[in-house]
């Protein structure tokens, strides 16, 4: 069960999320959200456990909840993006890249990015 003061902050920080997201326009990366969103860094990975492929690797638990509210919401969309991205805004992950919609043996990185749907308000 969680508390009421995790949910606020689950709240707040979905808030804050979606808010920049809305600001920048789009093509917002995970390296961008780390750096600009308190409490969103955290232990936690992003992504498709049963296949092994994933968007990130340093989240917190509440900026997971927030972003797949988000989402389910319909208030932001997620899409691949170039490795590029990610290393003009300052970090990549140590794996390699995922190269196909398949099941990996070792952890492999998608980079994608989010914006937000227009006509929605976040």
């Amino acid at each position: 069960m969680t508390s009421n003061s995790n949910i606020c902050g689950s709240e707040d920080l979905k808030q804050k999320i979606g808010s920049f997201i809305s600001s920048w326009g789009g093509g917002v990366s995970f390296v961008e959200l780390e750096q600009h969103i308190p409490g969103f860094r955290g232990d936690y990975s992003i992504g498709f456990e049963d296949k092994n492929i994933w968007f990130w690797f340093h989240c917190s638990s509440e900026s997971i909840d927030a972003i797949d509210e988000l989402l389910k919401e319909g208030r932001i969309s997620i899409k691949t993006t170039t490795p590029l991205v990610y290393i003009a805004d300052g970090g990549m992950p140590n794996v390699p890249m995922a190269k196909g919609n398949r099941t990996y043996k070792t952890p492999r990185w998608l980079p994608v990015v989010f914006n937000p749907v227009r006509g929605k308000k976040v």
